[in-house]
Protein backbone atom coordinates (compact mmCIF):
# COMPACT_ATOMS: atom_id res chain seq x y z
CA UNK A 1 0.00 0.00 0.00
CA UNK A 2 1.50 3.49 -0.91
CA UNK A 3 2.04 5.94 1.82
CA UNK A 4 0.09 8.77 1.92
CA UNK A 5 1.45 11.68 0.09
CA UNK A 6 0.59 14.00 2.96
CA UNK A 7 1.92 11.61 5.77
CA UNK A 8 5.49 13.04 5.59
CA UNK A 9 4.89 16.66 6.64
CA UNK A 10 3.17 15.73 9.75
CA UNK A 11 4.46 12.30 10.33
CA UNK A 12 4.96 12.24 14.32
CA UNK A 13 4.35 9.11 14.70
CA UNK A 14 7.40 7.23 13.57
CA UNK A 15 9.22 8.62 16.49
CA UNK A 16 6.99 8.11 19.77
CA UNK A 17 9.69 9.27 22.18
CA UNK A 18 9.04 12.91 20.99
CA UNK A 19 5.58 14.06 21.07
CA UNK A 20 4.92 17.43 19.76
CA UNK A 21 2.41 20.01 21.70
CA UNK A 22 -1.09 20.50 20.32
CA UNK A 23 -1.63 24.45 20.39
CA UNK A 24 -6.01 24.62 19.65
CA UNK A 25 -7.77 27.37 18.41
CA UNK A 26 -9.06 29.66 21.33
CA UNK A 27 -12.67 30.67 21.49
CA UNK A 28 -15.79 29.49 20.35
CA UNK A 29 -15.84 28.08 16.90
CA UNK A 30 -17.24 30.71 14.26
CA UNK A 31 -17.88 30.52 10.38
CA UNK A 32 -17.45 28.05 8.05
CA UNK A 33 -14.05 25.32 8.24
CA UNK A 34 -12.69 27.73 5.37
CA UNK A 35 -13.36 30.67 7.14
CA UNK A 36 -11.95 29.67 10.13
CA UNK A 37 -8.87 27.97 8.33
CA UNK A 38 -7.93 31.02 7.12
CA UNK A 39 -7.96 33.41 10.39
CA UNK A 40 -6.20 30.76 12.16
CA UNK A 41 -3.65 30.94 9.96
CA UNK A 42 -3.69 35.17 9.11
CA UNK A 43 -4.68 35.10 5.33
CA UNK A 44 -7.47 37.61 6.02
CA UNK A 45 -6.33 40.45 3.55
CA UNK A 46 -8.53 41.48 0.89
CA UNK A 47 -5.56 39.47 -2.02
CA UNK A 48 -6.17 36.57 -0.32
CA UNK A 49 -9.72 36.38 -0.12
CA UNK A 50 -9.72 36.52 -3.68
CA UNK A 51 -7.01 33.99 -3.75
CA UNK A 52 -9.10 31.47 -1.63
CA UNK A 53 -12.70 32.47 -2.92
CA UNK A 54 -12.64 29.04 -4.64
CA UNK A 55 -10.54 26.40 -6.21
CA UNK A 56 -9.32 28.37 -9.32
CA UNK A 57 -8.01 31.86 -8.86
CA UNK A 58 -7.77 33.42 -11.97
CA UNK A 59 -4.14 33.93 -13.83
CA UNK A 60 -4.81 37.31 -13.70
CA UNK A 61 -3.83 37.15 -9.77
CA UNK A 62 -0.04 36.42 -10.91
CA UNK A 63 2.29 39.15 -10.47
CA UNK A 64 3.20 41.13 -13.04
CA UNK A 65 6.58 39.74 -14.33
CA UNK A 66 8.37 43.49 -14.18
CA UNK A 67 7.84 43.15 -10.51
CA UNK A 68 11.11 40.72 -10.40
CA UNK A 69 14.33 42.53 -10.41
CA UNK A 70 16.23 41.86 -13.61
CA UNK A 71 13.62 40.40 -15.47
CA UNK A 72 13.58 43.14 -17.83
CA UNK A 73 17.41 43.36 -17.68
CA UNK A 74 17.80 39.52 -18.76
CA UNK A 75 14.52 39.55 -21.14
CA UNK A 76 16.39 42.45 -22.86
CA UNK A 77 19.81 40.26 -22.79
CA UNK A 78 17.89 37.33 -24.33
CA UNK A 79 16.07 39.93 -26.89
CA UNK A 80 19.96 41.15 -27.94
CA UNK A 81 21.20 37.42 -27.90
CA UNK A 82 18.27 36.59 -30.50
CA UNK A 83 18.67 39.62 -32.65
CA UNK A 84 22.48 39.12 -32.86
CA UNK A 85 22.32 35.43 -33.94
CA UNK A 86 24.49 34.28 -30.89
CA UNK A 87 24.56 30.72 -29.91
CA UNK A 88 22.99 30.43 -26.80
CA UNK A 89 22.94 27.99 -23.92
CA UNK A 90 20.68 27.57 -21.16
CA UNK A 91 22.56 26.62 -18.23
CA UNK A 92 20.58 24.56 -15.78
CA UNK A 93 20.45 22.28 -12.65
CA UNK A 94 20.04 18.71 -11.97
CA UNK A 95 16.49 18.70 -9.96
CA UNK A 96 12.86 19.34 -10.92
CA UNK A 97 13.12 22.98 -10.35
CA UNK A 98 16.19 23.67 -12.71
CA UNK A 99 15.21 21.15 -15.36
CA UNK A 100 11.77 22.43 -15.89
CA UNK A 101 13.56 26.46 -15.80
CA UNK A 102 15.83 25.65 -18.55
CA UNK A 103 12.37 23.63 -20.67
CA UNK A 104 10.55 27.14 -20.20
CA UNK A 105 13.83 29.67 -21.32
CA UNK A 106 14.64 27.12 -24.17
CA UNK A 107 11.35 26.75 -24.97
CA UNK A 108 10.20 30.85 -25.23
CA UNK A 109 13.87 31.03 -27.35
CA UNK A 110 13.30 28.69 -29.80
CA UNK A 111 9.08 30.34 -30.05
CA UNK A 112 11.44 33.33 -31.34
CA UNK A 113 13.87 31.68 -33.86
CA UNK A 114 16.09 30.39 -31.57
CA UNK A 115 18.40 27.09 -31.36
CA UNK A 116 19.61 27.31 -27.88
CA UNK A 117 21.99 24.20 -26.04
CA UNK A 118 20.48 23.18 -23.00
CA UNK A 119 23.10 21.66 -20.17
CA UNK A 120 22.59 20.36 -16.62
CA UNK A 121 25.72 19.58 -14.62
CA UNK A 122 25.89 16.61 -13.23
CA UNK A 123 25.29 16.04 -9.57
CA UNK A 124 28.48 13.74 -8.53
CA UNK A 125 31.13 14.41 -10.69
CA UNK A 126 30.50 17.98 -11.01
CA UNK A 127 27.46 19.01 -8.45
CA UNK A 128 25.46 22.25 -8.09
CA UNK A 129 25.78 25.34 -9.76
CA UNK A 130 27.79 27.24 -12.97
CA UNK A 131 31.33 25.49 -13.57
CA UNK A 132 33.70 27.36 -15.00
CA UNK A 133 34.80 24.00 -17.18
CA UNK A 134 31.41 23.53 -18.09
CA UNK A 135 31.76 27.14 -19.77
CA UNK A 136 34.96 26.87 -21.31
CA UNK A 137 33.49 23.72 -23.12
CA UNK A 138 30.62 25.40 -23.88
CA UNK A 139 32.67 28.00 -25.26
CA UNK A 140 34.61 25.56 -27.34
CA UNK A 141 31.55 24.49 -28.76
CA UNK A 142 30.28 27.83 -30.46
CA UNK A 143 28.48 29.15 -27.61
CA UNK A 144 29.00 33.04 -26.83
CA UNK A 145 26.01 33.51 -24.57
CA UNK A 146 24.61 31.56 -21.17
CA UNK A 147 21.54 32.27 -19.11
CA UNK A 148 21.19 30.40 -16.22
CA UNK A 149 18.26 29.10 -14.39
CA UNK A 150 18.10 28.03 -10.72
CA UNK A 151 21.19 28.84 -9.92
CA UNK A 152 24.41 31.47 -10.70
CA UNK A 153 23.88 34.10 -7.88
CA UNK A 154 26.39 32.92 -6.06
CA UNK A 155 29.14 32.03 -9.06
CA UNK A 156 31.32 34.97 -8.67
CA UNK A 157 34.28 33.18 -10.05
CA UNK A 158 32.85 31.52 -12.53
CA UNK A 159 31.21 34.67 -13.87
CA UNK A 160 34.54 36.06 -14.34
CA UNK A 161 35.61 33.37 -16.13
CA UNK A 162 32.66 33.64 -18.34
CA UNK A 163 34.15 37.12 -19.05
CA UNK A 164 37.81 36.22 -19.77
CA UNK A 165 36.14 33.76 -22.66
CA UNK A 166 34.17 36.27 -24.54
CA UNK A 167 30.66 34.73 -23.13
CA UNK A 168 27.72 37.28 -22.69
CA UNK A 169 26.13 35.81 -19.40
CA UNK A 170 22.60 36.62 -17.60
CA UNK A 171 21.62 34.88 -14.38
CA UNK A 172 18.55 33.89 -13.12
CA UNK A 173 18.38 32.08 -9.60
CA UNK A 174 16.34 32.30 -6.30
CA UNK A 175 18.91 30.64 -4.43
CA UNK A 176 19.55 33.04 -1.39
CA UNK A 177 22.05 35.15 -2.66
CA UNK A 178 25.01 36.79 -0.23
CA UNK A 179 24.44 40.38 1.63
CA UNK A 180 26.77 43.18 2.18
CA UNK A 181 27.53 44.95 5.12
CA UNK A 182 24.98 46.75 3.90
CA UNK A 183 22.25 44.35 3.41
CA UNK A 184 22.34 44.86 -0.20
CA UNK A 185 22.47 41.39 -2.18
CA UNK A 186 25.51 40.80 -4.27
CA UNK A 187 25.57 39.76 -7.52
CA UNK A 188 27.70 38.30 -9.97
CA UNK A 189 29.74 40.44 -13.07
CA UNK A 190 27.13 39.77 -15.86
CA UNK A 191 24.62 41.54 -18.68
CA UNK A 192 21.80 41.11 -16.64
CA UNK A 193 20.70 38.93 -12.91
CA UNK A 194 17.28 38.46 -12.26
CA UNK A 195 16.36 37.37 -8.45
CA UNK A 196 13.75 38.19 -6.66
CA UNK A 197 15.97 39.21 -3.82
CA UNK A 198 16.89 41.99 -5.18
CA UNK A 199 14.84 44.16 -3.85
CA UNK A 200 11.27 45.45 -4.41
CA UNK A 201 9.94 42.10 -5.31
CA UNK A 202 6.51 42.01 -3.87
CA UNK A 203 6.23 38.46 -3.53
CA UNK A 204 9.90 36.57 -3.24
CA UNK A 205 9.16 32.93 -2.05
CA UNK A 206 9.33 31.52 -5.83
CA UNK A 207 11.18 28.93 -7.24
CA UNK A 208 13.65 29.25 -10.47
CA UNK A 209 10.90 27.91 -12.83
CA UNK A 210 8.79 30.76 -11.70
CA UNK A 211 11.11 33.26 -12.17
CA UNK A 212 12.12 31.39 -15.71
CA UNK A 213 8.76 31.84 -16.42
CA UNK A 214 8.23 35.29 -15.81
CA UNK A 215 11.61 36.15 -18.06
CA UNK A 216 9.69 34.33 -21.25
CA UNK A 217 7.04 36.29 -20.31
CA UNK A 218 8.99 40.10 -20.35
CA UNK A 219 10.44 38.49 -23.47
CA UNK A 220 7.10 37.42 -25.06
CA UNK A 221 6.01 41.35 -24.36
CA UNK A 222 9.64 42.65 -25.77
CA UNK A 223 8.96 40.74 -29.16
CA UNK A 224 5.43 41.02 -29.96
CA UNK A 225 4.10 43.98 -27.77
CA UNK A 226 1.89 44.34 -24.23
CA UNK A 227 -1.00 42.45 -26.21
CA UNK A 228 0.44 39.48 -27.06
CA UNK A 229 -1.64 36.90 -30.10
CA UNK A 230 -3.89 34.53 -28.94
CA UNK A 231 -1.49 31.83 -29.90
CA UNK A 232 1.54 33.18 -27.30
CA UNK A 233 -0.88 33.58 -24.17
CA UNK A 234 -1.84 30.35 -24.73
CA UNK A 235 1.64 28.78 -25.21
CA UNK A 236 1.52 30.77 -21.60
CA UNK A 237 -1.12 29.26 -20.23
CA UNK A 238 -0.82 25.73 -21.14
CA UNK A 239 2.88 25.36 -21.43
CA UNK A 240 4.78 27.81 -19.40
CA UNK A 241 2.17 27.30 -16.65
CA UNK A 242 2.51 23.44 -16.13
CA UNK A 243 6.39 23.74 -16.19
CA UNK A 244 6.32 26.31 -13.85
CA UNK A 245 4.21 24.52 -11.09
CA UNK A 246 6.22 21.15 -11.83
CA UNK A 247 9.28 22.95 -10.58
CA UNK A 248 7.92 25.39 -7.62
CA UNK A 249 6.25 22.06 -6.04
CA UNK A 250 8.88 19.89 -5.93
CA UNK A 251 11.00 22.89 -4.98
CA UNK A 252 8.98 22.78 -1.60
CA UNK A 253 7.67 26.37 -2.24
CA UNK A 254 5.10 27.73 -0.28
CA UNK A 255 1.44 27.88 -2.12
CA UNK A 256 0.92 30.89 -1.01
CA UNK A 257 -0.23 34.15 -2.68
CA UNK A 258 1.03 33.89 -6.72
CA UNK A 259 2.19 30.39 -6.46
CA UNK A 260 -1.18 29.22 -5.77
CA UNK A 261 -2.17 30.85 -8.61
CA UNK A 262 -0.06 28.51 -10.80
CA UNK A 263 -0.28 25.61 -8.84
CA UNK A 264 -4.10 25.68 -9.53
CA UNK A 265 -4.16 26.61 -13.34
CA UNK A 266 -1.66 23.89 -13.92
CA UNK A 267 -3.51 21.40 -12.43
CA UNK A 268 -6.34 22.35 -15.09
CA UNK A 269 -4.47 21.89 -17.62
CA UNK A 270 -1.79 19.74 -17.22
CA UNK A 271 -4.05 17.06 -18.89
CA UNK A 272 -4.41 19.29 -21.93
CA UNK A 273 -1.03 19.85 -21.92
CA UNK A 274 0.71 20.14 -25.21
CA UNK A 275 3.76 18.30 -24.26
CA UNK A 276 4.17 14.62 -25.19
CA UNK A 277 7.04 14.32 -22.22
CA UNK A 278 4.35 15.81 -19.64
CA UNK A 279 1.65 13.72 -20.93
CA UNK A 280 4.06 10.38 -20.27
CA UNK A 281 4.81 11.75 -17.17
CA UNK A 282 1.19 12.16 -16.32
CA UNK A 283 0.16 8.24 -17.48
CA UNK A 284 2.99 6.75 -15.02
CA UNK A 285 2.37 9.00 -12.02
CA UNK A 286 -1.21 8.29 -12.42
CA UNK A 287 -1.29 4.84 -13.90
CA UNK A 288 -3.77 3.62 -10.92
CA UNK A 289 -6.05 6.39 -11.42
CA UNK A 290 -5.01 8.71 -8.94
CA UNK A 291 -6.30 12.10 -8.28
CA UNK A 292 -4.73 15.13 -9.73
CA UNK A 293 -3.41 17.38 -7.14
CA UNK A 294 -0.33 19.23 -5.75
CA UNK A 295 0.77 15.80 -3.99
CA UNK A 296 0.96 14.10 -7.81
CA UNK A 297 3.70 16.76 -8.07
CA UNK A 298 5.30 16.60 -5.49
CA UNK A 299 5.43 12.82 -4.88
CA UNK A 300 5.03 11.46 -8.31
CA UNK A 301 6.21 13.30 -11.09
CA UNK A 302 8.91 15.68 -9.14
CA UNK A 303 10.50 12.38 -7.81
CA UNK A 304 10.46 11.10 -11.58
CA UNK A 305 11.82 14.32 -12.91
CA UNK A 306 14.84 14.27 -9.92
CA UNK A 307 15.61 10.31 -10.64
CA UNK A 308 17.80 10.57 -13.43
CA UNK A 309 19.73 13.20 -11.71
CA UNK A 310 19.92 11.42 -8.38
CA UNK A 311 21.13 8.29 -10.15
CA UNK A 312 23.29 9.24 -13.34
CA UNK A 313 22.84 12.46 -15.66
CA UNK A 314 19.38 14.55 -15.60
CA UNK A 315 19.93 15.42 -19.17
CA UNK A 316 17.29 13.06 -20.25
CA UNK A 317 14.29 14.24 -17.68
CA UNK A 318 15.03 17.74 -19.61
CA UNK A 319 15.46 16.16 -23.13
CA UNK A 320 11.88 14.43 -21.59
CA UNK A 321 10.34 18.14 -21.47
CA UNK A 322 12.10 19.20 -24.59
CA UNK A 323 11.12 17.08 -26.83
CA UNK A 324 8.33 17.31 -29.23
CA UNK A 325 8.35 14.02 -30.59
CA UNK A 326 5.66 11.52 -28.85
CA UNK A 327 7.90 8.12 -29.60
CA UNK A 328 11.10 9.59 -28.12
CA UNK A 329 9.19 10.74 -24.86
CA UNK A 330 7.45 7.53 -24.31
CA UNK A 331 11.13 5.89 -24.50
CA UNK A 332 12.49 8.61 -22.31
CA UNK A 333 9.56 7.96 -20.07
CA UNK A 334 10.43 4.34 -19.61
CA UNK A 335 13.91 4.87 -18.89
CA UNK A 336 13.14 7.30 -15.98
CA UNK A 337 10.36 4.70 -14.76
CA UNK A 338 12.97 2.07 -14.46
CA UNK A 339 15.72 4.84 -12.47
CA UNK A 340 13.07 5.87 -10.57
CA UNK A 341 11.94 1.86 -9.25
CA UNK A 342 15.97 1.70 -8.59
CA UNK A 343 16.01 5.20 -6.95
CA UNK A 344 13.39 3.93 -3.94
CA UNK A 345 15.47 0.91 -3.82
CA UNK A 346 18.88 2.40 -2.81
CA UNK A 347 16.70 4.88 -0.88
CA UNK A 348 15.00 2.78 1.11
CA UNK A 349 18.86 1.07 1.95
CA UNK A 350 20.24 4.00 2.46
CA UNK A 351 17.59 5.68 5.03
CA UNK A 352 17.70 2.37 7.29
CA UNK A 353 21.34 2.55 7.20
CA UNK A 354 21.25 6.16 8.25
CA UNK A 355 18.40 5.66 11.13
CA UNK A 356 20.55 2.70 12.40
CA UNK A 357 23.55 4.55 12.61
CA UNK A 358 22.45 7.68 13.92
CA UNK A 359 20.58 5.79 16.81
CA UNK A 360 23.66 3.25 17.70
CA UNK A 361 25.77 6.75 17.74
CA UNK A 362 23.30 8.39 20.19
CA UNK A 363 22.69 11.13 17.80
CA UNK A 364 18.85 11.09 18.41
CA UNK A 365 19.27 11.20 22.03
CA UNK A 366 17.44 14.02 24.38
CA UNK A 367 20.39 16.27 24.58
CA UNK A 368 21.57 16.43 20.79
CA UNK A 369 20.00 19.04 18.65
CA UNK A 370 21.19 17.84 15.22
CA UNK A 371 22.72 15.00 13.17
CA UNK A 372 25.70 15.11 10.99
CA UNK A 373 27.00 11.74 9.76
CA UNK A 374 29.26 10.71 6.81
CA UNK A 375 30.00 7.74 5.11
CA UNK A 376 32.29 7.52 1.00
CA UNK A 377 30.10 4.85 -0.09
CA UNK A 378 26.33 6.89 0.75
CA UNK A 379 25.14 8.05 -3.16
CA UNK A 380 25.37 11.91 -3.14
CA UNK A 381 22.16 11.87 -5.09
CA UNK A 382 20.29 10.15 -2.32
CA UNK A 383 21.79 12.45 0.69
CA UNK A 384 18.72 14.95 0.66
CA UNK A 385 15.88 12.26 0.35
CA UNK A 386 17.74 10.42 3.65
CA UNK A 387 17.88 13.52 5.55
CA UNK A 388 14.54 14.53 4.84
CA UNK A 389 13.37 11.57 6.21
CA UNK A 390 15.38 11.31 9.60
CA UNK A 391 14.08 15.01 9.87
CA UNK A 392 10.92 13.28 10.22
CA UNK A 393 11.60 10.86 12.71
CA UNK A 394 14.30 12.14 14.65
CA UNK A 395 12.58 16.07 14.59
CA UNK A 396 16.10 17.84 14.15
CA UNK A 397 18.51 19.35 11.43
CA UNK A 398 20.09 16.30 9.71
CA UNK A 399 23.38 16.96 7.10
CA UNK A 400 24.90 13.95 5.35
CA UNK A 401 28.24 13.84 3.62
CA UNK A 402 28.60 11.48 0.96
CA UNK A 403 30.77 10.23 -2.23
CA UNK A 404 34.65 9.04 -2.67
CA UNK A 405 37.15 11.65 -3.78
CA UNK A 406 38.57 14.94 -2.92
CA UNK A 407 35.61 16.30 -1.77
CA UNK A 408 32.39 14.64 0.57
CA UNK A 409 28.95 15.85 -1.21
CA UNK A 410 26.64 16.92 1.73
CA UNK A 411 22.85 17.56 1.59
CA UNK A 412 20.68 18.93 4.71
CA UNK A 413 17.36 18.91 5.70
CA UNK A 414 15.81 21.00 8.65
CA UNK A 415 12.07 20.56 10.28
CA UNK A 416 10.16 23.81 10.73
CA UNK A 417 11.39 27.02 13.05
CA UNK A 418 15.19 26.08 11.81
CA UNK A 419 16.84 27.95 9.26
CA UNK A 420 19.54 25.31 7.84
CA UNK A 421 21.03 27.86 5.45
CA UNK A 422 21.99 30.00 8.27
CA UNK A 423 22.93 27.50 10.56
CA UNK A 424 25.45 26.48 7.57
CA UNK A 425 26.72 29.75 6.79
CA UNK A 426 27.99 29.74 10.63
CA UNK A 427 30.24 26.70 9.86
CA UNK A 428 31.02 28.35 6.59
CA UNK A 429 35.25 27.98 7.31
CA UNK A 430 34.79 24.07 7.31
CA UNK A 431 32.81 23.71 4.32
CA UNK A 432 34.13 24.18 0.59
CA UNK A 433 31.36 25.43 -0.60
CA UNK A 434 27.45 25.52 0.05
CA UNK A 435 24.10 26.79 -0.66
CA UNK A 436 20.70 26.38 -0.50
CA UNK A 437 17.41 27.61 1.76
CA UNK A 438 16.27 27.58 5.42
CA UNK A 439 14.63 23.83 5.05
CA UNK A 440 17.49 22.26 2.36
CA UNK A 441 20.86 22.98 1.70
CA UNK A 442 24.14 21.14 0.23
CA UNK A 443 27.88 21.87 -0.26
CA UNK A 444 30.95 19.92 0.05
CA UNK A 445 33.57 19.41 2.31
CA UNK A 446 37.12 17.79 2.48
CA UNK A 447 36.52 14.48 4.83
CA UNK A 448 38.83 15.73 7.19
CA UNK A 449 36.82 18.39 8.17
CA UNK A 450 33.60 16.36 9.04
CA UNK A 451 34.33 16.22 13.03
CA UNK A 452 34.87 19.68 12.78
CA UNK A 453 31.67 20.75 10.99
CA UNK A 454 29.62 18.50 13.02
CA UNK A 455 30.70 20.38 16.58
CA UNK A 456 30.42 23.60 15.13
CA UNK A 457 26.49 22.50 13.27
CA UNK A 458 25.24 21.32 16.33
CA UNK A 459 26.50 24.44 18.16
CA UNK A 460 25.05 26.60 15.74
CA UNK A 461 21.92 24.64 15.98
CA UNK A 462 21.67 25.18 19.63
CA UNK A 463 22.59 28.82 19.82
CA UNK A 464 19.14 29.13 17.16
CA UNK A 465 16.67 27.02 18.96
CA UNK A 466 15.83 27.34 22.92
CA UNK A 467 16.06 24.52 25.24
CA UNK A 468 16.66 21.76 22.30
CA UNK A 469 13.32 21.59 21.31
CA UNK A 470 12.66 19.19 18.58
CA UNK A 471 9.57 18.78 17.89
CA UNK A 472 7.50 21.20 16.33
CA UNK A 473 3.76 22.24 18.01
CA UNK A 474 1.00 21.18 15.65
CA UNK A 475 -1.21 24.15 14.90
CA UNK A 476 -4.24 22.93 14.89
CA UNK A 477 -7.14 24.51 12.66
CA UNK A 478 -10.02 23.64 14.33
CA UNK A 479 -11.96 21.27 17.07
CA UNK A 480 -15.70 19.34 16.31
CA UNK A 481 -16.88 16.03 16.27
CA UNK A 482 -15.31 13.64 13.95
CA UNK A 483 -18.55 13.26 12.35
CA UNK A 484 -18.36 16.48 11.43
CA UNK A 485 -15.04 16.44 10.43
CA UNK A 486 -15.93 13.87 7.74
CA UNK A 487 -18.66 15.51 6.61
CA UNK A 488 -16.25 18.77 5.72
CA UNK A 489 -14.66 16.67 3.59
CA UNK A 490 -15.86 18.28 0.21
CA UNK A 491 -14.95 21.70 1.99
CA UNK A 492 -11.37 20.59 2.58
CA UNK A 493 -11.00 19.39 -1.29
CA UNK A 494 -12.51 23.05 -2.09
CA UNK A 495 -9.43 24.24 -0.68
CA UNK A 496 -6.84 22.89 -2.70
CA UNK A 497 -3.63 23.36 -3.81
CA UNK A 498 -2.16 22.35 -0.30
CA UNK A 499 1.58 22.05 0.24
CA UNK A 500 4.17 24.08 2.28
CA UNK A 501 3.03 26.46 4.23
CA UNK A 502 -0.56 25.86 3.03
CA UNK A 503 -1.44 22.17 4.78
CA UNK A 504 -4.42 20.81 4.80
CA UNK A 505 -6.74 21.93 7.80
CA UNK A 506 -5.58 20.07 11.24
CA UNK A 507 -8.65 18.91 12.86
CA UNK A 508 -8.80 17.84 16.72
CA UNK A 509 -11.57 15.28 17.77
CA UNK A 510 -11.61 14.14 20.73
CA UNK A 511 -13.82 11.57 22.60
CA UNK A 512 -13.58 8.84 20.44
CA UNK A 513 -13.95 5.12 21.81
CA UNK A 514 -12.13 2.13 20.14
CA UNK A 515 -14.65 -0.11 18.40
CA UNK A 516 -11.70 -2.46 16.63
CA UNK A 517 -8.24 -2.38 15.30
CA UNK A 518 -6.65 -4.14 12.43
CA UNK A 519 -2.99 -3.48 10.46
CA UNK A 520 -2.40 -3.30 7.07
CA UNK A 521 -0.02 -3.41 4.32
CA UNK A 522 1.61 -6.45 6.00
CA UNK A 523 1.11 -5.03 10.00
CA UNK A 524 3.13 -1.72 8.56
CA UNK A 525 -0.08 -0.14 9.52
CA UNK A 526 -2.89 0.63 11.51
CA UNK A 527 -6.74 0.94 10.62
CA UNK A 528 -8.91 1.82 13.76
CA UNK A 529 -13.14 2.13 13.78
CA UNK A 530 -13.78 4.06 16.71
CA UNK A 531 -17.33 5.61 18.01
CA UNK A 532 -17.43 9.16 19.22
CA UNK A 533 -19.28 9.42 22.58
CA UNK A 534 -23.06 9.96 22.14
CA UNK A 535 -22.97 9.27 18.75
CA UNK A 536 -23.41 5.86 16.71
CA UNK A 537 -21.43 7.48 13.54
CA UNK A 538 -18.31 5.31 13.55
CA UNK A 539 -14.80 6.75 12.11
CA UNK A 540 -12.07 5.03 10.08
CA UNK A 541 -9.00 6.41 11.22
CA UNK A 542 -5.26 5.45 9.53
CA UNK A 543 -2.16 5.14 10.86
CA UNK A 544 0.54 5.12 9.21
CA UNK A 545 3.19 2.76 10.42
CA UNK A 546 1.94 2.14 13.83
CA UNK A 547 0.90 -1.67 12.55
CA UNK A 548 3.19 -2.38 15.74
CA UNK A 549 1.28 -0.73 18.11
CA UNK A 550 -2.40 -2.57 17.42
CA UNK A 551 -2.74 -4.49 20.79
CA UNK A 552 -2.92 -0.95 22.50
CA UNK A 553 -5.85 -0.13 20.79
CA UNK A 554 -8.47 -1.98 22.91
CA UNK A 555 -11.80 -2.26 22.52
CA UNK A 556 -13.21 0.24 24.06
CA UNK A 557 -10.43 2.19 24.99
CA UNK A 558 -11.07 6.28 24.47
CA UNK A 559 -8.46 8.39 22.74
CA UNK A 560 -8.32 11.70 20.96
CA UNK A 561 -6.68 12.69 17.82
CA UNK A 562 -5.76 15.24 15.26
CA UNK A 563 -5.42 14.54 11.98
CA UNK A 564 -7.12 15.13 8.07
CA UNK A 565 -9.91 13.48 6.18
CA UNK A 566 -8.76 11.98 3.33
CA UNK A 567 -10.78 10.24 0.33
CA UNK A 568 -8.88 7.71 -1.48
CA UNK A 569 -10.15 6.01 -4.37
CA UNK A 570 -8.53 2.82 -3.14
CA UNK A 571 -10.09 2.31 0.54
CA UNK A 572 -12.14 5.28 1.18
CA UNK A 573 -12.73 7.69 3.07
CA UNK A 574 -10.52 8.03 6.35
CA UNK A 575 -9.50 10.47 9.19
CA UNK A 576 -5.65 10.09 8.41
CA UNK A 577 -4.61 10.98 11.95
CA UNK A 578 -1.08 12.62 12.38
CA UNK A 579 -0.83 12.33 16.28
CA UNK A 580 -3.35 10.89 19.09
CA UNK A 581 -3.43 10.46 22.69
CA UNK A 582 -4.85 7.77 25.09
CA UNK A 583 -7.06 9.79 27.42
CA UNK A 584 -7.94 6.83 29.70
Amino acid sequence: MPKAAGAREFDRLEAMDVRPDWILPEGPAAGSLRDRVLARRGLTGDRDRQLFAGPTPPLSLLREPASLPGADAVAAALDAWLKDGLSIAVYGDYDADGICAAAIVARVLRLFGGNPRTFVPHRVDEGYGLHADALRELHAQGVRAVVTVDCGISSFAEAEVAEQLGLRLAITDHHRPTFDDAGVARTPRAEAVAHPSLGGCPFEAISGSVVALKVAKRLIRLRVGERPPALILQWVADVGVPLAAMGLVPDVMPLLDENRVLVANALRRLPSCPLPGVQALLRAARSNGEALDARTLSHAIGPRLNALGRIDDATGALRLLETDDPAEARTIARRIEATNEERKTRQDELIALAEARARELGLDAPDRVSVVMADASWHPGLLGLAAGRLVDRLHRPVVLFGGEGQHMKASGRAPLGIDLHDCMKACGEHLVKFGGHAAAAGGSIEPAKVAAFAEAFERAVRQRIEGGARASALQIDASMPAWAAMDALPEIQSMQPYGKDFREPLIHCGELRVRSARTMGGGEHLKVQAQEAGSLRTVSLLMWRQGRRAGEFRTGRLLEVVGTPRSNPQWGDDFEVTDFRFVD
